[in-house]
């Protein structure tokens, strides 16, 4: 089984970038006088869904580990054992994360969608904290790699 459980600390930084990117965001609408509840929920809406793309993220890639782990069994294998068995499971835990992707994708499709439909949400404000995800996870990696 794979030990490697929820990566807390990304979590945590990623949150602490989009809390930080939603005050820039509220800073930059209340000065061209756009300000309103919309701008919040929508940030609210962006951020959640980062959040939930990351966690179901980690823990898809982690199940799809484990299962192929699983298969593997607990007995020691050298190197060239090793490397063929990676070849051979490689393209199931691609297709495996791959799914996770296209749910993933189809999720935050939803969210716009409904940013967009809806009059509940800014649609500008819910799509920027979409948008600075991948360059706040990179940074997390960068930081939580520092630490280390």
């Amino acid at each position: 089984m794979n030990k490697k459980g929820m990566p807390l600390a990304e979590t945590l930084v990623l949150l602490l970038g989009e809390v930080a990117v939603g005050a820039v965001t509220v800073l930059a609408f209340f000065l061209l006088g756009r300000l309103n509840y919309r701008v919040f929920t929508g940030l609210a809406l962006g951020c959640a869904t980062v959040l939930f793309n990351f966690i179901f993220l980690s823990l898809a890639v982690n199940r799809a580990v484990d299962a192929i782990m699983a298969e593997r069994g607990d007995g020691e294998m050298d190197d060239e054992a090793a490397a063929q068995f990676a070849e051979k499971h490689k393209a199931q835990l691609q297709k495996r994360v791959q799914l996770s992707q296209g749910v993933r994708t189809l999720a935050m499709a939803v969210v716009l969608i409904l940013a967009l439909v809806t009059d509940y949400f800014d649609v500008v404000a819910t799509v920027i904290p979409l948008l600075s995800f991948r360059p706040l996870l990179n940074a997390a990696a960068l930081i939580c790699n520092k630490k280390k």
